[in-house]
């Protein structure tokens, strides 16, 4: 609502941030001087006069108010004081419904980002801002909804809209699932602050599968070490350690040998501490987030979990504390690092398993490749799929059946297996 000419609460943070950039203000300071002048501004553009009357022989206050369908209504108190909060708690209430029916997706994007960090990793956050760059901020199909109002969304005319990006996209199920959360946990969240009374995504019966871009999923070739080349990482990390090839990051080959034996993710091997270890049980808790650069109190499955250890895990751990007592290094913080940037530590085993790879002349593999290794080769001598699911802190066993289960056995390994079923054939 707009009085003479000036929003009252349109540009209220935006005052609030400039007293306080003075720094004689703290926040609440501010808050309480920019309330005060607003509600000033209030009373002195209220277009309605003020008066004393008799109301059962005791002298009230009144004046009037205008309603959203312009009529004026009558308000009374006993105080002139409390009169005026009646007036200024009227026009607030008409400015909150005002903003709530001018509300759009585009507008509302800035609360609901801040509402997702509070509850989600970093790199959540951010896959999602890309994604609302690409596929609305510069997408010229999107604008349109982007400024309709959310009250005015119609449900038909959404169902179409996500069909036509989808195939103006060539969308597949990841792209779909980066480009359509957003917009279901935008109504979503309007629909719970009640900022619309229903959701129109209940009502869009749109079915994209048939639309979507077919994904093949990767040959294992791409995404798994075979065991001999797994072998050969190991046996070489161990090799290149041993000869101090890495100066600064002396524990990373290490590192890397210790992925292959728990399977864990990047972020929670550089974030482990000698502390988290009690034998051979792990106790892991924190993981280190490449985009926030810092550790985090959780991992990535929002759940703490406890690790078996492998003796081949517990000699890496040995090894490592030893050394570290030889080289005069504390045994009271994060294993692997050498330096107080976890950041480098963690860039250093990005980097040292691809050179491994290169130098071993053996196809490219990242940790993550490591990872679905250690799914996979568990998988083969028979560890049942929940264990493998609690070992590596997954809890949707069809992620772990499409993404990280592969055939472990090389071309040879599997014609050598069908001669010998099939017996050999008389010419």
């Amino acid at each position: 609502m707009n009085m003479g000419g000036s929003t009252f609460f349109g540009s209220f943070d935006d005052k609030v941030s400039i007293l306080i950039s003075t720094g004689m203000f703290s926040e609440s300071q501010a808050k309480a001087i920019v309330t005060e002048k607003q509600n000033e501004t209030i009373l002195e553009n209220h277009c309605f006069k003020i008066w004393e009357a008799e109301d059962r022989g005791q002298t009230v206050y009144r004046t009037k108010v205008p309603l959203e369908n312009g009529r004026p209504k009558k308000i009374q108190s006993k105080t002139r004081a409390a009169l005026e909060d009646k007036i200024i708690k009227h026009y607030a209430e008409m400015e909150k419904a005002e903003q709530k029916n001018k509300l759009t997706l585009r507008t509302l994007w800035p609360e609901w980002i801040v509402y997702k960090a509070d509850k989600k990793s970093v790199a959540t956050v951010k896959r999602n801002t890309v994604a609302w760059n690409k596929y609305y901020i510069n997408s010229p199909a999107s604008q349109k909804l982007l400024d309709t109002p959310l009250t005015q969304i119609d449900n038909v005319e959404l169902d179409a809209y996500m069909s036509r990006m989808v195939k103006q996209y060539k969308m597949n199920p990841h792209t779909w699932a980066d480009f359509s959360v957003i917009i279901r946990q935008m109504l979503s969240y309007a629909y719970r602050k009640r900022y619309i009374i229903s959701n129109p995504m209940d009502f869009v019966s749109i079915d994209v599968k048939d639309d979507l871009k077919h994904e093949n999923k990767k040959t294992a070739k791409e995404q798994i070490f075979f065991e001999c080349d797994k072998d050969k990482i190991i046996e070489y990390a161990w090799e290149q350690y041993r000869n101090g090839r890495s100066y600064v990051q002396k524990f990373v080959p290490l590192a890397i040998v210790f992925l292959f034996y728990t399977g864990m993710r990047l972020g929670e091997v550089t974030a482990v501490r000698f502390d988290d270890i009690d034998g051979d049980i792990l106790y892991l808790r924190n993981s280190f987030s490449k985009d926030a650069n810092e550790v985090q109190e959780r991992v990535k499955s929002g759940e703490y979990r406890d690790l078996s250890l492998p003796d081949e895990a517990v000699e890496v751990i040995e090894e490592i504390r030893n050394k570290r007592i030889e080289l005069g290094l504390p045994v009271d913080e994060y294993v692997f690092a050498t330096n107080d940037s976890l950041m480098s530590t963690y860039k250093a085993i990005y980097k040292m398993i691809r050179k491994y790879c290169a130098e071993l002349d053996i196809d490219i593999h990242s940790t993550h490749d490591i990872r679905r290794t250690f799914v996979s080769h568990n998988a083969r001598i028979g560890c049942p799929t929940a264990t493998i699911m609690e070992m590596t802190g997954h809890t949707d066993i069809k992620t772990v059946e499409k993404s990280y289960l592969f055939d472990t056995e090389k071309h040879e390994t599997k014609k050598a297996y069908i001669s010998k079923a099939m017996g050999k054939s008389k010419k």
